[in-house]
């Protein structure tokens, strides 16, 4: 494992999870404000139906021309359908912003837990290390440090010394014994 990795990690899912709070909090605003766009809506519709009402007692106590009563109904009517349209399309903007802040939740508690998992890495790596069992190296990786490990290597460097004493000694030997077998054999 590597240091500077995970606390990279880190620095990474705490910079996201904000940029993603903003975003979501954005969405809630958002939602919030076609949430108040549909009420108003909802009251504009209200009042085209007093409007509307007004007309039609107009048009009934005959104070109006049929044409023009009916140029006024119909922009009575059009005006209104706008308005529902409007109040559609607030309700659906606003169930959309609602579903991106949902997916923004998602979202931040999966950096949350990414987040945390690092954090408790780093923790376990700092006792470990303060207990002696690993030891960063110079590029930031952790590795374990076993005391069997070091007495097992620490054996191997001892018998390849007296492996290689022997070796010397069994080398040297023969060439002593060949001097001494030609010295007796010259001397003989």
């Amino acid at each position: 494992m590597n240091l500077d990795k995970s606390e990279i990690k880190i620095a990474l899912a705490q910079d996201w999870g904000k940029r993603i709070e903003q975003m979501q909090d954005e969405a809630k605003a958002e939602s919030l404000r076609l949430e108040g766009a549909k009420g108003a809506l909802k009251q504009a519709v209200k009042s085209f139906d007093s409007v509307r009402q007004f007309y039609q007692e107009q048009i009934d106590a005959e104070t109006l021309s049929a044409d023009t009563a009916k140029e006024i109904m119909q922009a009575i009517n059009r005006c209104s359908g706008v308005c529902v349209s409007l109040q559609d399309y607030s309700e659906a903007g606003k169930n959309a912003k609602l579903a991106q802040s949902a997916a923004f939740d998602l979202v931040i508690g999966m950096f949350e837990k990414d987040f945390n998992a690092e954090r408790v890495k780093l923790q376990s790596i700092a006792t470990s290390i303060e207990s002696g069992e690993i030891q960063p190296d110079s590029g930031g990786n952790v590795r374990p440090i076993n005391p069997a490990a070091v007495d097992l290597a620490a054996r191997r460097a001892v018998a390849r010394a007296r492996y290689a004493l022997q070796e010397q000694f069994e080398t040297e030997k023969p060439k002593r014994r060949n001097r001494k077998k030609s010295a007796s054999a010259a001397g003989g």
